[in-house]
C-alpha cells in the first residue's frame, strides 16, 4: 500500500520492523522498488533475501524484471531471466516473457525484442506484442509498429487496446490523418475504450467504482475522503 502510494521509504520501514519476513513480503518490496524505477535496490533486496535462505519464485522474477525494465538494467535483466530458466524450480510462463520483451523494448532493443518473441517457446499473446507495439510508439518505428497492430488485430478483433496505441504511434510522428482514421475505424466498428474500474469488499459487499462515475450512493463522501488522502500523501 505504502509503495503504490509514492511512501516507498515508509514500506521499507514497515519491511525491516517485520518480525519475519517471507516471500510474499519480500515480492511486494522489490515490487515496490520496480514501481518507483528504484531496479537496483530491488536487486540487492532480492540477493539479501537468497542470502537468508528464501528461494525465489515465479512472482519474484517477474516483479524482478518488471523493475529492470522500468530502470533499463537490460543486462541485469537477462541474466536475471537466464538463471530463472536455467535453474530447476520455476519454468518460465508468458508473463515473464512480456517482461522481457517490454524490457529490450523501453531500451530501444527493437530487433533484438522481435528474435526473443520469435524464439519463444509458445505462440505469443495479444499482451507480447501490445509490450513491443508501445516499444514502436516509444521509438518511433512506425512500419514495425503496423506489422504488430496487425498481429494484434488476429489475436484480438474486438480489443481496443490496439487501436488506442496504433493511434498514439501515428500521434507520436505527426501522421495526424493516419491517427484520426484509426480513431474512425474504431468507432465505425462499434468499439469504444472501457473505463477504468476497482473494487473494493467491505463486509462481505463488493463495491465497484469507474472512472468519472458519481452514481455510488455515498459518492460525495468517498470523493471528500480521497480528497483528504491526496492532501496527506503530498506532504
Amino acid at each position: 500500500m505504502y509503495s503504490k502510494c509514492g511512501k516507498i521509504d515508509i514500506a521499507r520501514k514497515v519491511f525491516d520492523g517485520m518480525d519475519r519476513r517471507d516471500i510474499v513480503s519480500c515480492n511486494a518490496m522489490i515490487d515496490g522498488y520496480g514501481i518507483h524505477g528504484l531496479g537496483k535496490e530491488a536487486l540487492l533486496l532480492f540477493n539479501k533475501m537468497k542470502g537468508v535462505g528464501l528461494e525465489p519464485d515465479a512472482v519474484t522474477f517477474i516483479c524482478l524484471l518488471s523493475s529492470c525494465s522500468h530502470s533499463g538494467l537490460v543486462t541485469e535483466g537477462k541474466q536475471l531471466f537466464n538463471y530463472m530458466i536455467q535453474g530447476p524450480n520455476i519454468v518460465p510462463k508468458m508473463d515473464h516473457y512480456i517482461c522481457m520483451v517490454d524490457l529490450l523494448g523501453r531500451s530501444g532493443l527493437l530487433d533484438e525484442a522481435c528474435k526473443f518473441i520469435d524464439e519463444m517457446p509458445f505462440e505469443p499473446d495479444v499482451h507480447v506484442w501490445g509490450a513491443l507495439l508501445a516499444a514502436c510508439r516509444i521509438y518511433k518505428n512506425v512500419a514495425l509498429g503496423e506489422e504488430v497492430s496487425k498481429k494484434i488485430q488476429m489475436l484480438e478483433p474486438e480489443g481496443t487496446g490496439n487501436f488506442v496505441l496504433l493511434s498514439n504511434m501515428y500521434s507520436t510522428v505527426s501522421r495526424w490523418d493516419d491517427a484520426a482514421n484509426v480513431r474512425i475505424m474504431q468507432r465505425d466498428q462499434g468499439f469504444k475504450k472501457s473505463a477504468g474500474c476497482s473494487w473494493v469488499e467491505i463486509n462481505g459487499i463488493t463495491h465497484a467504482f469507474f472512472g468519472g462515475d458519481r452514481s455510488h450512493p455515498q459518492s460525495e463522501q468517498i470523493n471528500k475522503i480521497i480528497d483528504e488522502l491526496l492532501v496527506e500523501m503530498t506532504r
